[in-house]
C-alpha cells in the first residue's frame, strides 16, 4: 500500500486518486505503518473539507492510547465540531484490529445509555 501511495508498482488501470490515497493511508495508519506526520502531509495535499474529515478519521485510527483519548474527547465532548467531522472521528475510533485499546471506553460510554425498566441495568441503544 505504501508503494501505491508513493506511485510505485501501481497496477495498470488503477488510478490512485485523492479518495484512494486517503483509504490507503488510513489502512496503513490503522495497522501502525504510518504516522501523524504522514496524515498531516496528506492533508497538505488535500486541504479541502473532505480532506479535513479524512485526516480526522486517520488521526482517530492511530493505534495508540493517547490518540484514542484525543479522538474520544473530540467526538464526545467538543460540541462545536461539525457533525460530519464527528462522524469521521467516530468511524476511525473503533477499528477491529484495535479492540485492545477500546476496552475502557465501553465502561465510559455505557453510563450514557438509557436505563431499561428491568433492574435499572444499562442497555445498549438499538441500531434498529
Amino acid at each position: 500500500m505504501q508503494g501505491w501511495l508513493d506511485g510505485v508498482d501501481v497496477p495498470d488501470g488503477l488510478t490512485v486518486d485523492t479518495d484512494l490515497r486517503w483509504r490507503l493511508l488510513q489502512a496503513l495508519v490503522a495497522h501502525g505503518h504510518a504516522t501523524e506526520a504522514a496524515i498531516e502531509a496528506e492533508l497538505q495535499s488535500d486541504p479541502t473539507s473532505t480532506g479535513q474529515r479524512q485526516a480526522e478519521r486517520a488521526h482517530a485510527l492511530l493505534p495508540a492510547a493517547d490518540a484514542k483519548e484525543r479522538a474520544w474527547q473530540r467526538a464526545v465532548h467538543e460540541d462545536d465540531i461539525p457533525n460530519a467531522v464527528q462522524e469521521a472521528i467516530i468511524s476511525g475510533f473503533s477499528h477491529p484490529a484495535q479492540r485492545g485499546l477500546l476496552g475502557t471506553y465501553v465502561e465510559r460510554y455505557s453510563p450514557r445509555w438509557p436505563r431499561s425498566g428491568r433492574g435499572g441495568r444499562a442497555s445498549a441503544p438499538s441500531p434498529w
